[in-house]
């Protein structure tokens, strides 16, 4: 009898670890699937576009899988010696669409764009295996870069929140968006403010990846792996698009860097793979910016109002967020009011 109740109580722990193990692990094993399989989902994007809407939003949705489950994957770390890897498998999968384009574009001026599929899973062989090597390491708040990159942030965010609303503006119509444009020109492009903002998005790329790079050890609740890895997309995301204005757009080919120019004029982003894969580059661009300010303000108006209040208000933003950028996927694929 007591042998039977041993061996059943056995039995059901071993079954329990084993739903445990399922339920921790699934996250994981999807976002290695969009990982690998980004490479496809620009082709994708554009076969469905042709064939119809729903096929076109289902390659859409599976291209912001990896985000996504990196997030549930961090709520999913038990083991304190698994949290390395998976910290490392999280930020590869985050960073993914702005990676691709800049990817993209040194194969291209390599001449090896052909191949890029075969790169793509070098790529994420060698994602691998810096996830298994990974060590953890909580080290010490480091004040001086938490100060420049707050300070940084400021007349970066305010330039943001202008430029979205610029963008806002195409949902209209392109003339809406270059009047507005025009106006918001004379501010940011002159002499004094434009290199401010140059040099505050390039402090934003040093000290958001080195802040990340120093946390990767923590325990990570919900909104601070929102925080996490929005910064961690946005470090990449800046120096993609600073790579892609600058030097690909004003001086490789000396156009003017207006909407009709990132999505590819008016018949938008669906239009062919090398445009489509700035559909989820731009979406989550504008998701990471409202979820990064509104974790990083959480933690300002706690001390004035509370954690609950706190909290409701940076779900409130990063809700808001989410609802500008799919706003701006009218004009993203060639739907405007006129």
């Amino acid at each position: 009898m007591i042998d039977d109740v041993v061996g059943r109580t056995r039995s059901d722990l071993v079954g329990e670890r084993a739903r445990v193990s399922v339920v921790d692990t699934w996250p994981r094993l999807v976002l290695w699937a969009a990982f690998i399989s980004y490479a496809f989902v620009p082709a994708l994007l554009v076969a469905g576009w042709k064939r119809s809407a729903f096929l076109a939003a289902a390659a859409f949705a599976w291209s912001l899988t990896g985000p996504v489950m990196a997030w549930l994957s961090f709520e999913r770390i038990q083991d304190a010696a698994a949290r390395p890897a998976v910290v490392v498998e999280a930020i590869a999968a985050t960073v993914t669409p702005p990676f691709f384009a800049i990817f993209g574009v040194i194969l291209a001026a390599a001449g090896w764009l052909p191949y890029r599929t075969y790169f793509w899973l070098a790529v994420v062989a060698l994602v691998a295996i810096i996830s298994r090597a990974a060590t953890s390491s909580v080290a010490r708040p480091n004040l001086v870069l938490r100060r420049v990159h707050a300070v940084t942030a400021v007349p970066l965010a305010m330039f943001l929140i202008a430029h979205v609303a610029n963008h806002l503006a195409a949902v209209d119509s392109l003339d809406a968006h270059v009047r507005v444009q025009n106006a918001l020109r004379l501010i940011y492009r002159s002499g004094v403010v434009e290199p401010v903002l140059v040099i505050a998005a390039v402090s934003q790329v040093v000290t958001g990846a080195l802040l990340a790079w120093r946390s990767r050890g923590f325990r990570f609740t919900r909104l601070r792996g929102l925080q996490f890895l929005s910064g961690a997309y946005l470090s990449m995301f800046f120096f993609s698009h600073l790579n892609a204005v600058f030097v690909f757009g004003r001086y490789l080919q000396g156009a003017d860097t207006t909407f009709a120019w990132a999505t590819g004029g008016r018949g938008g982003l669906l239009e062919a793979p090398a445009s489509a894969q700035l559909l989820p580059y731009y979406f989550l661009s504008v998701v990471a910016f409202f979820v990064h300010i509104a974790c990083a303000g959480r933690r300002v108006v706690i001390p004035l109002t509370g954690d609950r209040v706190a909290d409701r208000t940076a779900w409130t933003v990063g809700i808001a967020g989410c609802l500008v950028a799919l706003a701006l996927l009218a004009p993203l694929t060639g739907f405007r009011f006129r």
